[in-house]
């Protein structure tokens, strides 16, 4: 490599990582740094991938094998107890190192206990249905770079993307074990060994795409019905951290809803009284309170408490002005007000044609009734009374009207 490769390499590495102002600390600090030296003292990290596997055969042999290119100092899969053909898949795959155990049903205590078969500092944790794309990445060289000016222990965050959805989330995918484990049953965090404090995430456009977040993995695995047991068991065990509840997903939710819970936890976890007062002095502001907002809007608009609903969007935007789904929410209530106009001038239209004397009408401006008619249908269309639009549209004989309203629907 000379060092025109060398710049580009580092370049476009560096580009993986999110933060402009991370990514400016490290261009000064390595300004007057020799290239090649960099690439070379970056190749001596160690990094390991620690898999857990269950049932896997169909995906597992792409999933290692894009690993693989990375080549990492080693490839630990630890299968939890498959069932198909996964282990033979594997027993073929030379290049990874197979351990067994059962499987336990809490995966910071699986993680844990898979990484003890390591011997790098640095771990690549993947679920065995996480495709990463590699394009031109070197994880020693983005870790050697982000250590050069960050001295507080840290993750390296990656995108998880999934083809049934366009949001995405940013788990931790890259530590030091040295350092740090995992804790939670699921959903599972990073923490530092010596205080327990969770580990600052480095977001970096790095991506893997979850293929088991289909409808039918997720019913394959039973995986909505075992999280939410498994976080209702932390949030039992740590009642005080809202990670917990706000990751639950849609069948937890409705579980609390149904005990009457869902609010009173909310409220818990949104503000310093527990009670709902939207006052930025009563506000809890963490990791979390993004979602706990989002999440008790589409309770409160379920609940058809509109008032609230509508009051806690403003102040969630007054938090978060670039939140998509308070904007949306908002946008949702924007829209009821103008289908709420639109059904008032429908109302108001329709009893003005109704009083119409037609002969009359037809009389005076040579011409029927259809031109209102058709604002009638247009108005009906607006407000989502489709078979009413058609109807009246079906009546209609004059093609000059007709040519009106293919303007209008072309």
């Amino acid at each position: 490599m000379n060092k025109t490769e060398a710049k580009i390499k580092i370049k476009t590495t560096i580009e993986f990582i999110k933060s402009a102002e991370l990514k400016e600390q490290i261009k000064k600090q390595i300004s007057n740094r020799n290239l090649l030296e960099i690439i070379e003292s970056s190749q001596k990290i160690e990094i390991s991938l620690v898999m857990l596997v269950r049932d896997q055969e169909e995906i597992i042999a792409e999933v290692l094998n894009r690993v693989k290119t990375q080549n990492l100092n080693a490839y630990i899969v630890v299968d939890t107890g498959s069932n198909d053909g996964t282990k033979e898949i594997l027993k073929r795959l030379s290049y990874i190192s197979l351990y067994e155990f059962a499987w336990i049903e809490d995966y910071s205590l699986m993680r844990n206990e898979a990484v003890k078969f390591s011997k790098t500092d640095w771990i690549l944790t993947l679920d065995s249905d996480e495709i990463l794309d590699i394009r031109l990445l070197d994880l020693r060289l983005l870790i050697y770079l982000i250590l050069q000016v960050k001295s507080e222990i840290f993750s390296i965050n990656f995108e998880q993307h999934s083809a049934e959805s366009s949001s995405y989330g940013v788990p931790a995918r890259l530590y030091n074990a040295k350092i740090a484990h995992y804790v939670g049953s699921v959903h599972e965090e990073l923490r530092t060994n010596l205080d327990g404090q969770t580990v600052q995430g480095i977001l970096t456009n790095i991506q893997i795409e979850n293929k088991g977040s289909s409808d039918e993995e997720k019913q394959r695995f039973s995986k909505d019905e075992r999280y939410t047991k498994l976080l209702f068991k932390m949030m039992k065990k740590e009642p005080d951290n809202p990670r917990w509840f706000a990751l639950l997903p849609s069948l937890g939710i409705r579980e609390l809803v149904e005990k009457r819970q869902y609010d009173i936890l909310a409220n818990k976890y949104l503000f310093k009284t527990g009670v709902f007062m939207l006052d930025e002095h009563n506000i809890l502001v963490n990791s979390y309170t993004r979602t706990i907002i989002e999440k008790y809007v589409v309770f409160l608009m379920e609940s058809n408490k509109t008032f609230e609903a509508r009051n806690l969007i403003e102040f969630g935007l007054k938090l978060f002005p670039k939140d998509i789904y308070l904007m949306f929410y908002q946008s949702l209530f924007q829209i009821e007000e103008i289908k709420h106009m639109i059904r008032l001038t429908l109302k108001e239209n329709l009893s003005q044609y109704l009083s119409l004397d037609k002969q009359e009408i037809y009389y005076y401006n040579y011409t029927d009734t259809q031109l209102l008619e058709i604002v009638l249908a247009e108005l009906n269309d607006m407000i989502g009374n489709h078979d009413a639009t058609n109807s009246i549209i079906r009546e209609i004989q004059d093609k000059n009207v007709l040519k009106i309203w293919e303007k209008w629907h072309p």
